[in-house]
C-alpha cells in the first residue's frame, strides 16, 4: 500500500486474523457456512453471488443464513465480510446454480428486420441486466431491457441477410449458458408502399408522409410508432425522427425531418 506522510511512519496496523472459511453447502435457500474461529459479531455480512444471506445463527465453527431471494444463476463461492474486511477462504468448489428457461414469447413469425419485444420465462435469472446476454445462431444480438428472477425483456435486432428461418438462442446468465430456445422467423413482414416528398433539403425542416400498404389491420396510434433515418452509406450515422400524427382511413404516418448531411437515406419504422 503505497502511502505519503511526513514522518514515512504512517499509523496503520495489519491485524492476521486465525479466521477461516473452509466450507459451504446450499439446502434451497439455506446457506450454512463451516470454519474456524468464525467472529460472531453483529458486523457479519454473508454474500452468496448477489444475493445477500440474512443470518439465522453465528458461531465460532459455523453459519447458517436464509437467502434474501433465490439464488441467482453463477457458480459461487461466499464471502463474509466484517469490520476488518473480509474472511480469508480456502473453499476450492464453487456452488453451480444452473440457467432454467422455459419458455420464450412469441416465438413464431418473427419480424426478421428486427424490433420485437420477446419475454423468456424462467428460474434464478437475477436482477442485473448487465450480467445476462441473449444471441442467436446466426450472431444476432436480443438487446436485454429488463431481468428479473423470472423473465428477461430483450428487443430483437436485425438478423443478418442469409440468417436461417428457424433460429435457436444461447441465453448467457453470469457466464451460465442455456440453448434450448428457438424462434421461428417470418418469410414476409409488412411493408410501406411509398413516401411523399422523396427528396428533402439538407437544412430545412420537411414533413414526411410513409403510407402503409392496405392490408395493415391493425389501428393506427402515434405513440406506436418509432422512426428512425439512416445513411444508405455511413452505417454509423441515425437519427430519430418525430412522429407527428397518424391517419387511419389513408394508413399513412407523418413524420418530421429535421435535416441532416447531404445524401442517400432510408427509414427504418417499428410499431409497438
Amino acid at each position: 500500500m503505497v502511502a505519503l506522510c511526513a514522518s514515512l511512519n504512517c499509523d496503520f496496523t495489519y491485524v492476521d486474523t486465525d479466521s477461516e472459511i473452509t466450507g459451504q453447502t446450499l439446502a434451497g435457500s439455506v446457506l450454512t457456512i463451516t470454519g474456524v474461529n468464525l467472529p460472531t459479531g453483529e458486523d457479519v455480512l454473508i454474500d452468496f453471488g448477489p444475493a445477500r444471506c440474512i443470518p439465522d445463527s453465528l458461531t465460532a465453527s459455523e453459519y447458517v443464513c436464509q437467502l434474501e431471494h433465490e439464488a441467482v444463476t453463477g457458480e459461487w463461492i461466499v464471502q463474509v465480510n466484517t469490520d476488518d474486511g473480509y474472511l480469508p477462504n480456502t473453499i476450492a468448489d464453487s456452488i453451480l446454480i444452473p440457467a432454467t428457461v422455459t419458455s420464450v414469447y412469441p416465438n413464431d413469425a418473427i419480424n426478421f428486420l428486427g424490433g420485437d419485444i420477446l419475454e423468456i420465462t424462467g428460474e434464478d435469472f437475477g436482477y442485473d441486466a448487465s450480467a445476462v446476454s441473449v444471441t442467436f445462431a446466426d450472431g444476432t444480438v436480443c438487446t436485454v431491457l429488463e431481468v428479473q428472477m423470472t423473465f428477461i425483456n430483450c428487443e430483437l435486432n436485425r438478423f443478418t441477410k442469409d440468417a436461417a428461418s428457424y433460429q435457436s438462442a444461447t441465453v448467457s446468465i453470469n457466464g451460465i449458458q442455456d440453448s434450448s430456445l428457438f424462434l421461428n422467423l417470418a418469410s414476409a413482414v409488412k411493408s410501406t408502399l411509398n413516401m411523399s416528398p422523396v427528396t428533402a433539403s439538407p437544412v430545412l425542416k420537411t414533413e414526411l408522409t410513409i403510407f402503409l400498404a392496405e392490408d395493415y389491420a391493425t389501428a393506427l396510434n402515434r405513440t406506436d410508432f418509432k422512426a428512425v433515418l439512416h445513411s444508405a452509406t455511413n452505417t454509423t450515422y441515425k437519427k430519430e425522427l418525430y412522429v407527428v400524427s397518424v391517419d387511419q382511413d389513408q394508413k399513412s404516418i407523418k413524420l418530421k425531418f429535421n435535416g441532416a448531411p447531404s445524401g442517400d437515406y432510408f427509414i427504418m419504422l417499428k410499431s409497438q
